[in-house]
């Protein structure tokens, strides 16, 4: 007798791309729990999911948290994500020491001196 397939999750996978998507802060927070190994986080354009309104930075501080080995970042485009906090940008700048590559373009309401705060080393 066969059950229900349950999923299969690699603690070594080490990139993510999801773009275009309908993507809670609840899912990004699961994803970053099981995958914290991450190495390259990819979520271009994903639309505005249910988090709009309420405090839009909890999936970015829990990949800040959890994603210490974190090297590329891409929340370009992420149209909930155009109104994350100099805090969020200080929180991964801080737990996220391997960064080198982080995409906010259409991010605009980051200050110059929380993009001063990143490591020199990131573009």
């Amino acid at each position: 007798h066969m059950g229900g397939r349950k999923p299969i999750y690699s603690s070594k996978l080490t990139h993510i791309k999801i773009s275009d998507y309908r993507l809670s802060n609840r899912k990004i927070k699961n994803i970053v729990r099981r995958f914290q190994n991450i190495i390259h986080l990819d979520f271009e354009g994903n639309m505005e999911s249910e988090s709009v309104g309420k405090k839009i930075d909890k999936g970015l501080t829990a990949i800040a948290d959890l994603c210490h080995k974190l090297e590329c970042l891409n929340i370009s485009n992420r149209t909930d994500y155009c109104k994350i906090t100099d805090i969020t940008i200080k929180e991964i700048a801080k737990s996220s020491l391997n960064l080198k590559y982080l995409n906010l373009e259409g991010c605009d309401n980051i200050s110059k001196e929380a993009i001063d705060q990143l490591n020199p080393n990131i573009h």
